[in-house]
């Protein structure tokens, strides 16, 4: 890839241009086309603004995967997610904007100070003082150019209001006796835009990870026959992730219909986070469509993925296995890539755990007569604890589902093929006219060569970051609880 894939994705091909492929270590999981791009290099290589395009003239990310064959997104959707800050951007301004068109609705600049003398010095004087820091950090050439700082800018930029807009709406409710008497205020929209905004870059960095991952594991040595492969299982996934109905892509159905239903419920209630506002709604069925849009693309690829790790994969007489290899460069027999998509698949989960626990607090307690629960009615009090408390409990299944269907089935996998090459090991040092069963002494070579190989697709310290991160909204959401 040329030099713009280089200075969009910070990809750094270190190996001699005339060295040998096979002898590089290669990665599935990660940005770029070239192999150039998938040499070995830190997970966290991208910075976060690095994730998506902010403009259409950043060509890296409009040809990245372009003449791909794997194509998960639709691709009427794709081009959304590739612009994520521009499209949490739009929607941020029409959460602003809201109140000028819903007169019920109140305006976030109604908790800014009044624009009087003495505060217009105060915004001068720190536009004076940031100028000055800019200009003295580029006469030092720490930054040649200021454009180059427009992308970080603009992504952190959003990012930080957005997070204070979600903090500022956490100490109004926490400041209030009352949270059921707060004003019908779009700062209480703040939670959800910035949950989906993190989520969203995040999502686009993992749609072009796991393409990468799907179009070349048939590369890596875990797979004994890449043609076969090739020839059934990726075009068996590509079927299922382009299928149609009358030219309609059926993940973009399944998500639509699916929104259908959350739009009815907010039609019977006050709208999302209780604005009652038509614009929230709007945006809210966008980002949701979206959503199921990609976890029904996500479910195809679960259960292609578990076909393998299971080693029940077959189509048409072909069969395709997995193989583990117990000291391959990776340290993780192979399977690190899958680890490593698993991981951040985790961190988008655990998102979703916190804004529901934020959501339960924030519009839960708002939500709630001056009586509070007790003073709800039966109908009602069921009501609202199906609409906040709902969504923790599927979150809970769902992650202890995730880490059932990648981590452990990968772990059983890993562990089950493990136990097959050490008696297989055993066996082949032995004489025939061997007596003791195998196990016994006389094994030891065989046992302790293998020894040491591991079973899990990621390092312990990990994993144990996983499960105590997938906990903590659980633990929140108890603290959370108004009943």
């Amino acid at each position: 890839m040329g030099s713009e894939a280089s200075d969009d994705a910070g990809d750094v091909d270190w190996y001699p241009p005339d060295s040998d492929p096979e002898q590089r270590p290669f990665n599935a999981f990660v940005r770029g086309n070239d192999l150039a791009t998938r040499a070995e290099r830190p997970f966290s290589s991208l910075s976060f603004h690095q994730f998506c395009a902010l403009s259409p003239r950043e060509a890296f990310y409009a040809q990245e995967r372009a003449d791909s064959s794997v194509r998960i997104m639709p691709d009427i959707v794709r081009p959304v997610l590739r612009h994520w800050p521009l499209t949490m951007f739009g929607m941020t301004l029409l959460y602003l904007l809201a109140p000028l068109v819903e007169p019920g609705l109140e305006p976030v600049w109604a908790f800014f100070p009044p624009m009087t003398a003495d505060n217009l010095v105060w915004v001068a004087g720190a536009v004076v003082v940031w100028a000055t820091l800019f200009v003295t950090i580029g006469r030092v050439g720490i930054v040649t150019r200021y454009t180059q700082l427009a992308k970080p800018a603009f992504v952190y930029g959003l990012f930080g209001v957005l997070l204070a807009g979600t903090l500022f709406s956490v100490f109004l409710v926490w400041h209030s006796d009352s949270p059921a008497t707060l004003p019908r205020n779009v700062v209480f929209g703040s939670g959800f835009l910035f949950a989906a905004y993190v989520s969203g870059m995040i999502a686009y960095d993992l749609l072009i990870r796991t393409e990468n991952l799907l179009e070349n594991l048939g590369e890596k040595n875990v797979v004994p026959d890449g043609t076969r492969y090739e020839t059934a299982f990726l075009d068996e996934i590509r079927e299922k992730f382009s299928a149609s109905a009358f030219g309609v892509p059926l993940a973009l159905v399944f998500g639509i219909t699916f929104t259908s239903q959350l739009v009815t419920f907010w039609l019977l209630q006050n709208g999302p986070h209780q604005l009652n506002s038509m614009v929230a709604l709007a945006c809210n069925a966008f980002f949701d469509a979206i959503l199921m849009t990609a976890i029904f693309q996500f479910l195809i690829f679960i259960r292609q993925l578990n076909l393998l790790l299971d080693d029940k994969y077959e189509r048409d007489g072909e069969a395709v296995r997995l193989r583990f290899q117990p000291f391959h460069p990776d340290g993780r027999g192979g399977f690190r890539d899958i680890g490593r998509a698993a991981m951040q698949v985790n961190a988008l989960v655990i998102i979703a755990g916190l804004y529901y626990v934020y959501r339960l607090y924030v519009q839960g307690l708002r939500a709630l007569p001056v009586g509070g629960f007790d003073a709800l009615q039966d109908a009602q009090a069921i009501l609202w604890l199906v609409d906040f408390g709902g969504p923790i409990v599927i979150y809970a299944a769902v992650s202890a589902v995730w880490l059932y269907y990648t981590f452990w089935t990968t772990h059983l996998k890993m562990a089950r093929d493990k136990e097959r090459m050490i008696l297989t090991r055993q066996a082949s040092n032995r004489s025939d006219d061997a007596s003791e069963p195998i196990g016994g002494v006389n094994d030891r070579a065989g046992y302790e060569e293998l020894l040491s190989s591991p079973v899990w697709p990621l390092d312990s310290r990990q994993l144990q970051t996983v499960v105590i991160s997938n906990i903590i909204p659980l633990f929140l959401t108890l603290s959370s609880l108004p009943i």
